[in-house]
């Protein structure tokens, strides 16, 4: 071919020849091995944003995940004791969250995810740090507590250290503010039990209660919500009903119940045998109060017999609550923090035992 029978290098398709290679190279780096539209849930590895101890925010890969020690089991997926693999020193809580299938799961799980972050400010909530993203995954990073209140009363019985009004106190204070603060953002916990408040000592000789887990968390539309869900032992008489809506005031039974739970050291239904037993005492029989002795004064007894009224409209709102003289005369931090240093003794004891035996 002649150079005048050759194409000018002006009329060559140079840029429309070479799109389709270039797009097709940088398709494995933002997906590796994965089609860019997959529509079942599936989450590419990807950096988000994640807090550090002294307040800052540094973007943060699953893959840096080390996983250390399984610590509990949330509404949906596996806790662990983790850190990252850049910062082994910082020890942080991560809820495992499987990404699932069904349409109602994928909510209940952003739902998850979306109330961990409105409570950020919430001095009565464990801290959300950030949540990471992996194949068929959702990591959300919390700070790390020490215990559950499950964990604490059965442990204070054991030792016969006992629950004393002081730590009922703080708890249902504790409780109670955070009810408040996730009211005002118009959601409800619909879990409150003695599993998903975590105890936490400070580095100032304090100790702080935190409520956790937000996996059945729920938005209250014209102050209602209707979804029944939730464990059925600590479930309010019109969150049992079929059908009826209900309020926050059904979180501040389930705090009522917890409460006689700490101090008793058992269930105030722990006779019943079945789940539907539960259901039914709690429909048909009084509701439960806490049993009188020297332990406790006659204000804690009314502090919880307000909590338990059975009829909603009856049951005490949080703001008089937070006003009982059981919290004004009851409440004492340095007493609190000394009872968690006792308990921590008696279980370090324990553990040193066992390993000399």
């Amino acid at each position: 071919m002649s150079d005048e029978q050759r194409p000018s290098s002006a009329k060559k398709p140079k840029a429309k020849k070479n799109r389709g290679p270039r797009v097709r190279l940088k398709i494995p780096i933002q997906q590796p091995n994965k089609e860019p539209n997959r529509t079942d849930g599936w989450i590419p590895n990807v950096q988000a944003p994640l807090i550090f101890p002294d307040g800052t925010q540094d973007m943060v890969n699953a893959r840096d995940l080390v996983d250390l020690q399984h610590i509990g089991q949330g509404t949906f997926g596996i806790v662990t004791r983790s850190c990252l693999r850049t910062h082994p020193d910082y020890i942080f809580a991560v809820k495992h969250i499987t990404f699932q299938d069904d349409n109602n799961e994928q909510k209940t799980m952003m739902k998850d995810l979306e109330v961990n972050k409105s409570t950020i400010e919430c001095p009565y909530t464990v801290s959300y740090l950030g949540a990471l993203f992996k194949e068929g995954e959702i990591l959300i990073c919390m700070e790390l507590c020490d215990m559950s209140l499950d964990n604490y009363y059965k442990k204070a019985h054991q030792y016969e250290l006992c629950v004393l009004d002081f730590v009922l106190a703080s708890v249902a204070h504790a409780v109670l503010k955070a009810i408040q603060f996730l009211h005002e953002k118009k959601m409800m916990h619909r879990d409150i039990k003695p599993s998903n408040i975590l105890i936490k000592k400070q580095d100032n000789e304090t100790v702080s209660i935190l409520v956790c887990d937000f996996g059945i968390a729920g938005n209250l539309v014209n102050s209602m919500a209707k979804t029944n869900v939730g464990c059925k032992p600590y479930m309010s008489p019109e969150r049992i009903k079929a059908g009826e809506g209900y309020t926050y005031k059904s979180d501040i039974w389930s705090l009522g119940v917890s409460l006689i739970e700490l101090a008793e050291g058992k269930h105030p239904f722990t006779n019943a045998s079945t789940q539907f037993d539960i259901l039914k005492m709690v429909m048909e029989d009084p509701a439960p109060g806490l049993d009188q002795d020297d332990r406790f004064p006659e204000s804690c007894a009314d502090f919880i017999s307000l909590c338990l009224k059975k009829d909603p409209i009856d049951r005490a709102h949080y703001e008089l609550l937070l006003e009982h003289r059981f919290l004004q005369e009851c409440m004492n931090p340095q007493q609190l923090f000394h009872h968690y240093e006792e308990l921590q003794r008696c279980i370090k004891s324990e553990e040193n035992s066992n390993q000399q035996s």
